[in-house]
């Protein structure tokens, strides 16, 4: 149901769990002697921020891929009750990731990293505001109007627009494997 936030509140708090969990592990990894003190939070922020474009980007292709296409077989009288759903379960797969993910770059921005260019990190952001703006000025008006009703021009557009989205994390994912090789 989607009134019912037990499913949101676990999504967050083992999100959040395996978060820290994942930043302990990484420092100890990457520095278990705590010999440079702002290398830690680094490599903590661009672990993160690899594993969340990562989730993202196979979110994105399986959308792009296999949702949007399918919505096409619904069937009109059922499709506002799918996708009202569709976007409910989507929604508590991807904001989490989405949210660390632009966190994470943005503070990536103030750490320094040896050996990586810094245009990397601009660009990296640059695609996190490109997907975040396709997002909410692209496809969320499209989405609001789908779930009233199906609509072959909203439709069309969800699936054109989305392009945008799958582009931008691939390049992100592009750039997060550049990171990784130049800086670990």
């Amino acid at each position: 149901m989607r009134d019912d936030k037990r499913p949101l509140l676990l999504n967050v708090f083992l999100t959040v769990v395996g978060l820290i969990t994942l930043c302990v592990i990484i420092n100890l990894v990457f520095d278990p002697y705590h010999l440079n003190a702002y290398l830690p939070v680094a490599k903590t922020l661009l672990v993160v921020n690899i594993v969340c474009t990562f989730i993202m980007v196979g979110v994105i292709w399986l959308i792009q891929i296999v949702n949007y296409p399918l919505f096409d077989h619904i069937g009109t009288e059922s499709f506002a009750k799918y996708h009202n759903q569709h976007v409910w379960r989507v929604t508590l797969v991807v904001a989490l990731p989405m949210f660390f993910e632009a966190v994470t770059a943005s503070l990536m921005l103030w750490y320094p990293y040896p050996h990586v260019p810094p245009v990397l990190l601009i660009y990296g952001m640059v695609l996190i505001f490109v997907i975040w703006l396709s997002t909410l000025f692209l496809l969320v008006p499209q989405h609001d109007s789908l779930l009233k009703e199906y609509n072959d021009k909203a439709y069309v557009r969800i699936n054109i627009f989305n392009w945008i989205r799958t582009i931008a994390w691939t390049m992100r994912g592009i750039i997060c494997v550049n990171l990784l090789v130049v800086f670990i």
